[in-house]
């Protein structure tokens, strides 16, 4: 399974430009941030991939469960810096506040919407498999807020629903976008609290990096006009380099915060490396662009195939293909369909 890491490595320098002396202005362009999101959503599918295979105990795919641990939660970091970015760019140029006005319409309910229609596939596969009767009707229906999970990927999910709750709850009302900033971030803190004591670390350690692209989008300029210079700009690498050792070592004792500084430590390197490394691959920007079907439908194909292939890597290499193939049916389907 390492080889799925080496070949994504070299799928991402694909159509990649290294820009060692100079700075890539369009680091935060949908196409960088949507080739980025399919790089880390690779990592996602090998991460939930595990879960239903048994692997043979040689280096290979020792090396394969270490790198994964080594990454932990830091593959989804991206996902909500990029949307807590785009999101507050969007709030910026909407000067009559006509984006938040209609952010629960545009935005909420199309993904919302989507991802219920993903709910009943998941309730139709455990009927099928006989595994519905493994969950009460409360458990059933709470899986079309994210809460409880039916087989299906529920956390991130959730999370992102909030989000677009308390974007629409900090900025309609609020007369700066600063002091809507300063509501949503609060709000955020608050949030975290919730799933602090009822659900596991995964569902609020990588929660303020949405809020935290939002503030990079609010002093983006400036941070830009500081990095642009090379001995700033390599400075503040090694510097984050650095600060990120201690604190990848002591999450897993301490979790909570440091795991907290860590994810925005993380977000930050990818930042930087993206300034100086121009991804434009197509493969990704693919899976980038499809990302929520990607994601969501993943654990179905893993569930048909299970039982069908013994060797993981035709296991792998066919629930790879068919997912991006059915995320992309879906998506047309979808379309198809839309009420906007």
């Amino acid at each position: 399974m390492i080889l799925v890491y080496l070949a994504l490595i070299i799928i991402t320098m694909i159509g990649s430009i290294v820009r060692i002396k100079d700075f890539n202005a369009e680091y935060l362009s949908k196409n960088t941030t949507q080739s980025v999101n399919g790089f880390f959503a690779v990592l996602v599918f090998c991460r939930h991939f595990k879960q239903y295979v048994v692997f043979e105990d040689n280096w290979a795919n020792k090396l394969f469960l270490l790198t994964d641990g080594f990454l932990g939660q830091l593959i989804v970091v991206m996902f909500f810096l990029y949307s807590g970015y785009g999101i507050f760019r969007q709030i910026q140029n909407s000067s009559d506040r006509a984006y938040i006005r209609s952010f629960l319409g545009n935005r909420f309910l199309p993904i919302w919407i989507k991802f219920t229609i993903c709910i009943c596939l998941f309730i139709i596969t455990d009927i099928i498999t006989g595994r519905i009767k493994d969950f009460s009707f409360l458990e059933i229906l709470l899986a079309f807020t994210g809460w409880t999970s039916i087989g299906n990927s529920n956390w991130f999910m959730f999370d992102t629903f909030v989000f677009y709750f308390l974007v629409f709850i900090s900025f309609f009302r609020s007369l700066t976008n600063i002091r809507g900033l300063v509501i949503f971030s609060v709000l955020t803190s608050v949030f975290a609290a919730l799933p602090f004591f009822v659900q596991s670390s995964i569902w609020w350690n990588t929660l303020f990096c949405f809020p935290l692209g939002m503030w990079y989008a609010l002093f983006k300029e400036r941070i830009e006009l500081l990095l642009r210079k090379p001995s700033h700009y390599w400075i503040l690498l090694i510097i984050l380099s650095i600060i990120f050792v201690p604190l990848w070592i002591i999450r897993y004792r301490l979790g909570g915060l440091p795991h907290i500084a860590l994810s925005a430590v993380f977000a930050f390197i990818i930042l930087l490396i993206t300034m100086k490394i121009s991804i434009g691959n197509s493969i990704l920007g693919y899976l980038g662009k499809h990302l929520f079907s990607f994601y969501m439908l993943q654990r179905i194909v893993f569930t048909a195939y299970r039982h069908l292939f013994h060797n993981i890597y035709l296991f792998f290499i066919i629930s790879l293909f068919t997912t991006i193939v059915v995320a992309t049916l879906f998506d047309k389907l979808v379309k198809l369909v839309s009420f906007r």
